[in-house]
């Protein structure tokens, strides 16, 4: 794509969209993008070389990764990877093969390392380290591990860690230490309950992920072991999810955030260089209550104010980078500096005076604290531990004994009152966790309310999205479903429908004639905030794919998004597909199947319309009544395939002669009948005469051994007129007959 002159548009691929990695990443990325004026699209696919036909929820999952498929140096000038999450469940060798799809696009691994590719990595000596020497100094000496792939790049990196450690510490390092995470179909992991029978002695576990931790919890609560207390364990990457484990899960913190914006910073450098460049980002050790500390949590050893005003920022707020997007983090840096330097001048000398004043801001710093909403996302724990240890410290501090008992009370109050604000906020998190499910409701109900096939539906589809907080969304629907089954070689096609889109909550139905639009080119004409895009299918049947602004909802709902809007646009492929099949055996109940002309009862109906039509318009019309001469003849002396072309011929010269506004029938064996609207004079007249001499033509070419001729009778009525075309065409049989007594039967000497 030739970026001159124009804004740049840059893809990111992830593996799944509900998991904190991708949301920090995708987060970090999107920030940073829009800070350099970029546009941005995710794509959220699955994981490489994962097939899980026995699985139920899974079996179709491998149709994610479709999504993959759209990005093309036609709309995109650098893509970005998140190869370590979509390589998770293969090895490296098959990361390359991935990579190479989108040559010609510059393109930046994250969490993976290609040295022909440029990357941005984790550290993933430092935080490990720490961890692990934080254990080995509270007494920890056995030690183990859960790992992932054995060929994900991180994994190995994790893992060569942890044996180095033990190396360091003359640990012989023995097979029952390590394990990988192999979870079954239904996310009970089978495996940890052999791996702590191996090694019931185990006292540290580090994970190579939290979600392995968070996993790995579920087997030692059956097992009546507490993390923290029995047993200390650890994981990686430090989740939301971490944190708020019970008990709190402590974990390298691994800023996926900064992941992200140091990924999008190298795509945005080397579009046009042709460069390759790798960067690392360093990881630390958060502490929480799943490590042993082997004494109490505020001790100097561990957490004191001796450590510098940023360290503990970042303890405490070290989500800010990705989650504070509603709240001006330098107004809460600002107002933890002040709050810092005011511990800090109590703790040093000061006049026994002030002491009263001096605690008085304190209380006053830590309410301002609170009403800025901190525990929204602020670490609990380390939270409270910085509190525990400022009030220790100022406790040492004070000279008044007044002040002293005064301090102790209001404490208490101070500490209490953080809990009851962090409590709040739980119960502001459990308010707006029940109003989200109310909007999935109201969104699931709604989202299937259509009756018909019709592309109206499309747009109530995206009315119905806005239950989610969704403003901006466009429908891409394939003119026909493509079966995709995982050994096969999917493409999009070139063209795609565009059904319907919203922009700014406002939502229309797209005209046919505006339709059509080139698949891959779709993407430089969309929105300026960030857009993801999720694949539409059911089963094996991909229907198309939707596109919507990359709001926080996505990262918590998306994928049941993805499926519901998928069960709904197969929903209406079924409702148009039934109302086809319904038309076309109307059409064929309508139909006569050896002439293709209409049969009796579509006959009735077409005519009866025609005749309603002529008299509210007030104009007249003609029918005509014919019968084939001797048909039984035919049939007996030169067969019944014979017969049957005589009548195929009648049709077809009473159809031609009757256009462009009448109508033919037949509605017996040998028996025909038009209606002809809008009756002039001599109508009646002309037309017999153009079928008499259309049959006579053909019979000239002597082609048949017999002649081809009818009988008919005409009549014309107008619009006071009040008989039923049943009825009409009784009056015209007679007529019709009158004509066939006055003609001999007729058969060619040549019979």
């Amino acid at each position: 794509m030739d970026s001159k002159n124009k804004t740049l548009t840059i893809a990111i691929l992830v593996g799944g969209i509900i998991d904190d990695f991708t949301k920090t990443v995708c987060e970090g990325a999107c920030s940073e993008a829009a800070a350099c004026g970029v546009h941005v699209c995710v794509f959220p696919g699955k994981y490489l070389n994962r097939y899980l036909p026995d699985s139920k929820s899974l079996k179709y999952e491998y149709q994610n990764n479709i999504d993959f498929l759209l990005p093309t140096a036609e709309s995109f000038d650098a893509i970005i990877g998140s190869t370590g999450s979509i390589g998770y469940y293969t090895d490296d060798s098959a990361l390359p093969a991935f990579i190479s799809r989108f040559k010609g696009i510059p393109f930046v691994q994250v969490a993976s390392h290609l040295p022909d590719c440029s990357s941005v990595v984790y550290d993933n000596r430092n935080g490990i380290l720490e961890g692990l020497e934080y254990s080995y100094a509270h007494g920890g000496r056995h030690f183990g591990m859960i790992g992932a792939g054995s060929g994900n790049c991180d994994t190995a990196e994790r893992k060569e860690t942890f044996m180095d450690f033990l190396k360091s510490k003359d640990i012989a390092f023995e097979d029952r230490m390590y394990t990988e995470s192999t979870c079954s179909c239904n996310g009970e992991c089978v495996a940890y309950d052999d791996y702590l029978n191996r090694y019931p002695e185990v006292d540290t576990i580090f994970c190579a992920n939290d979600g392995t931790a968070l996993e790995l919890y579920q087997t030692l609560k059956r097992r009546n072991i507490v993390p923290g207390k029995d047993i200390s364990v650890f994981g990686y990457d430090d989740t939301l999810a971490a944190a708020r484990a019970t008990p709190s899960l402590s974990s390298v913190w691994a800023e996926g955030d900064k992941l992200g914006k140091e990924a999008m910073d190298l795509a945005i450098s080397i579009i046009g260089s042709g460069n390759i460049e790798h960067k690392r980002i360093e990881t630390r050790f958060i502490k929480r209550d799943s490590v042993i500390s082997g004494h109490e949590k505020n001790s100097n050893h561990d957490y004191n104010l001796g450590a510098d005003e940023e360290s503990w920022f970042g303890r405490i707020f070290y989500r800010y980078h990705a989650e504070y997007d509603r709240l001006e983090i330098s107004q809460i840096h600002a107002h933890f500096h002040t709050l810092f330097t005011h511990i800090s001048r109590i703790i040093a000398p000061h006049d026994e005076a002030d002491e009263k004043d001096l605690l008085e801001k304190f209380y006053s710093l830590i309410n301002d604290m609170l009403s800025l909403r901190i525990t929204e996302f602020a670490d609990v724990d380390n939270f409270l531990l910085f509190i525990e240890a400022a009030i220790e410290e100022l406790n040492i501090s004070i000279h008044s004994n007044i002040c002293r008992t005064a301090f102790a009370k209001e404490s208490r109050l101070l500490y209490c009152d953080i809990v009851e604000s962090f409590n709040q906020q739980n119960g502001k998190w459990m308010s707006d966790y029940e109003q989200e499910s109310r909007n999935l409701q109201f969104f699931a109900q709604g989202v299937m309310q259509f009756e018909n096939g019709h592309d109206s539906n499309y747009a109530s589809i995206l009315q119905n999205i806005t239950y989610l907080g969704f403003t901006d969304a466009a429908l891409y629907i394939l003119e026909q479903p493509i079966i995709n089954f995982y050994d096969s070689k999917f493409a999009w096609p070139e063209n795609i429908d565009k059904k319907a889109e919203m922009r700014g909550g406002n939502v229309r139905s797209v005209p046919d004639v505006k339709q059509k639009k080139k698949t891959h080119s779709i993407w430089s004409t969309g929105l300026d905030a960030p857009q993801v895009a999720f694949p539409l299918y059911s089963n094996e049947v991909v229907y198309g794919f939707i596109v919507c602004g990359l709001i926080p909802a996505v990262y918590k709902i998306g994928e049941f998004f993805s499926t519901q809007i998928s069960s709904a646009v197969k929903m209406i492929d079924l409702l148009r597909t039934n109302e086809r099949n319904q038309l076309r055996l109307d059409a064929l109940s309508k139909q006569d199947g050896l002439t293709d002309i209409f049969n009796r009862r579509g006959f009735y109906n077409a005519a009866e319309n025609i005749r309603i039509s002529c008299k509210r318009r007030n104009r007249p019309y003609m029918i005509i009544f014919a019968d084939m001469n001797n048909l039984k003849l035919v049939n007996d002396q030169f067969g019944h395939e014979e017969g049957d072309f005589a009548l195929k011929k009648i049709s077809n010269v009473l159809s031609g002669c009757i256009l462009p506004d009448g109508i033919a029938g037949r509605i017996g064996g040998d028996e025909f009948a038009c209606i002809v609207p809008d009756f002039e004079n001599d109508d009646d007249k002309r037309i017999i005469d153009a079928i008499t001499q259309k049959l006579a033509e053909f019979n000239c070419t002597k082609q048949k051994p017999y002649l081809i001729t009818i009988s008919a009778g005409t009549s014309v009525f107008y619009p006071q007129c009040d008989l039923s075309i049943s009825d009409a065409l009784s009056q015209v049989d007679e007529r019709m007959y009158e004509v066939k007594k006055l003609r001999k039967k007729e058969i060619d000497n040549r019979m």
